[in-house]
């Protein structure tokens, strides 16, 4: 299911690259990626569900992950350069959206890591996000992404949406950095004791 769904992304991706704009093609794109997002959802729940998760599926899931969010974004800012429509400065916005996208991806993966040898051993997650802060990073999901591409035909409307979720997306990897970064500070010997 991680090699399918990183063919139906990889497809997307060529297609954002390559293909000439037009109506239809942001469609095809919004569904390539929607599936490959899907898929990439389902493999985990299938692994456990049939007895079959291992640590390599999960590292092969997190690789995908890894290149697959870089690549839409650069995919984005080969597609513009090629049109030749936009304004020269709206290629700023697919290049910081591949940072800030790849920071937090590694601030993700590597805090749970650091907490997880904190911890020492104890593996509990930490208590599920709430229906409010759920919706408040709704915009920085992967499945929202995929669906403002099918204005890739219209360049501007396009660049407006895929903007805006860029902005939204800075403001809330600027509070996860710091969340993690604090939830990661040592704890004072003095409040060991008291249990903080």
């Amino acid at each position: 299911m991680t090699m399918a769904s990183a063919a139906f992304s990889a497809a997307a991706i060529v297609c954002v690259a390559t293909a000439p704009r037009q109506a239809w093609l942001g469609v095809l794109i919004a569904v390539l990626l929607a599936i490959g997002y899907i898929l990439d959802s389902a493999d985990g729940q299938v692994a456990r569900l049939t007895g079959m998760s291992s640590l390599a599926g999960e590292w092969l899931d997190h690789v995908v992950d890894s290149v697959r969010v870089p690549a839409i974004h650069l995919a984005v800012l080969v597609g513009i350069l090629q049109a030749d429509i936009l304004p020269r400065w709206t290629i700023l916005l697919p290049l910081a959206y591949t940072l800030t996208s790849a920071g937090h991806f590694m601030s993700q993966i590597l805090a749970e890591q650091l907490r997880r040898g904190r911890l020492d051993g104890d593996n509990s997650s930490p208590k599920a996000a709430g229906t409010l802060r759920s919706w408040l990073v709704l915009p920085t999901d992967m499945g929202t992404l995929c669906w403002v591409f099918i204005l890739w035909g219209i360049p501007q409307v396009f660049i407006a949406a895929y903007g805006s979720l860029f902005l939204v997306q800075l403001v809330v990897v600027v509070a996860s950095v710091r969340r993690k970064y604090l939830a990661l500070m040592p704890i004072p010997v003095e409040q060991r004791g008291r249990g903080v």
